[in-house]
């Protein structure tokens, strides 16, 4: 279970990143 946890943790971190990365490369 705390595995499962670790993989959302890092896809959420993940795609936080691609956005911000996103963001800032549309501006």
């Amino acid at each position: 279970m705390k595995r499962f946890l670790v993989i959302w943790l890092a896809l959420g971190l993940l795609v936080a990143f691609s956005t911000s990365v996103f963001a800032l490369d549309v501006k």
